[in-house]
């Protein structure tokens, strides 16, 4: 029994260091994107001004930029190429880009397209406040490094206090079922506890 319980645990403990790893490449991915978005936005605004058409701003836009929001955009536009309306490539671009500024974006050229109007304007000042977000962000970074730093102390510290725990260290106590218990519930509470202070000190949560 305890041999069945000890292996569930460590398969949780795996599957919730996976999570995290997962989670953590796609707010990497986040942010990145949002740190394009204002060059994005601007680009769009003066095309519009030129009286570019949503088409050729999205594929023109695809060879500008160099990182994830570029690929998307490529993915657009091959979308548009192959037949799909303007309104569904846009609302297909926020889903996939999955940032608010992004959402807003899509949304104003989706206006732009059907209404007309001002849509450079509101651009430019959707550039505005994402640049100032930007900003906002890397300030706040500044302030929760510290409590950052704790988390990954905290996500590092038990584990070398298994290795180098006295007398063989914690591999001693993986010779009895109870050491397996304890040893994937342990695995189990630090990864939950380095989860949460990085949850509360994430920038994203903050701004």
């Amino acid at each position: 029994m305890f041999d069945e319980i000890s292996a569930r645990l460590l398969a949780a403990g795996r599957m919730l260091w996976a999570r995290l790893l997962v989670n953590r490449r796609l707010a990497e991915r986040r942010r990145r994107i949002e740190e394009e978005l204002p060059e994005f936005l601007r680009f769009c605004g003066m095309a519009l001004r030129a009286g570019w058409s949503i088409r050729q701003i999205v594929g023109a836009a695809a060879n500008r930029l160099s990182g994830p929001l570029a690929g998307e955009l490529v993915l657009a536009a091959g979308e548009l190429a192959a037949g799909l309306s303007v309104d569904e490539a846009l609302r297909g671009l926020a889903e996939r880009a999955d940032t608010r500024d992004a959402t807003t974006a899509a949304a104003v050229l989706g206006v732009a397209l059907r209404q007309g109007g001002d849509a450079a304007a509101a651009l430019d000042s959707l550039a505005s406040v994402a640049l100032g977000r930007l900003a906002l962000r890397r300030e706040i970074e500044s302030l929760t490094a510290q409590a950052r730093f704790s988390a990954a102390v905290l996500g590092v510290l038990p584990v070398g206090f298994w290795l180098f725990f006295p007398g063989g260290g914690g591999f001693a106590a993986l010779r009895t079922p109870i050491g397996w218990l304890i040893a994937g519930l342990g695995l189990a509470l630090d990864a939950g506890g380095y989860a949460v202070l990085r949850r509360l000190a994430a920038p994203e949560r903050l701004c």
